[in-house]
């Protein structure tokens, strides 16, 4: 999602741009029409974000109307990255099959039914706003039942079972990446670990012995630490 030279230090000049969701689509139909599959419609890719699988940017694969893309990757971002490719035409519809998938939203409503309470207030404890199947509750009956009014009201939200129209084959990848910032020099990392460590010894010395010790600029090394150590004792 980011190309090879994005500049993530603001220094070079030449970088490019993060990808734009237009020009992530148009890779992904290419990849697709290479191997003679179409891109499954409205597959969406959700920047992930504390406690949410599903933030504000989102890129929309294939978009159908009324969807569209928000916002474009950016370094030290995590995605949630999905793709869908199908041997046929890419259309979806919804197959007349129970859900059983279903998520938490943020939407709050007073739910009558005792049933609903207890299984709203289960799904609250146990799984916050990350999906959850119905087999995961104490009492997959009683919850069965439960959920009506949850997503009837809107508070839980769940995952229609969709397959292709033609009846053809289709294969779905998931995955979570992340872009972060490069390692910095080696160099770097190493003149940090020194001065941390010279930083732990001053402190160790200090707590450790009766008196005031005059340290050098130098880190003192193991044996003189042992010495401090045994004019204590």
């Amino acid at each position: 999602m980011l190309p090879p030279t994005v500049d993530t230090t603001g220094e070079n000049k030449e970088a490019k741009r993060p990808y734009t969701a237009a020009q992530i689509n148009t890779i992904l139909k290419k990849v697709a029409d290479t191997y003679g599959v179409t891109l499954v419609e409205s597959t969406t890719t959700y920047q992930l974000d504390r406690n949410e699988i599903e933030a504000k940017k989102r890129i929309v694969v294939n978009p159908q109307e009324g969807l569209k893309s928000e916002g474009s990757p950016e370094v030290a971002e995590a995605w949630g990255v999905e793709v869908s490719l199908s041997s046929g035409s890419g259309k979806t519809k919804v197959l007349e099959l129970r859900p059983t998938l279903l998520r938490k939203t943020g939407t709050t409503l007073m739910l009558k039914r005792t049933t609903s309470k207890q299984t709203y207030t289960e799904v609250a404890k146990k799984f916050g706003t990350f999906p959850f199947s119905l087999r995961q509750l104490s009492d997959e009956k009683t919850a069965k039942t439960g959920v009506l009014e949850c997503v009837r009201g809107n508070v839980l939200r769940q995952y229609e079972v969709q397959g292709e129209k033609d009846g053809k084959e289709v294969s779905r990848v998931y995955s979570t990446i992340s872009m972060f910032n490069p390692r910095p020099p080696k160099h770097i990392v190493l003149e940090e670990v020194a001065n941390n460590t010279q930083q732990s010894l001053r402190r160790m010395v200090f707590r450790k012995s009766p008196a005031r010790v005059n340290l050098s600029s130098k880190s003192p090394g193991t044996s003189r630490i042992r010495r401090l150590r045994m004019k204590r004792f």
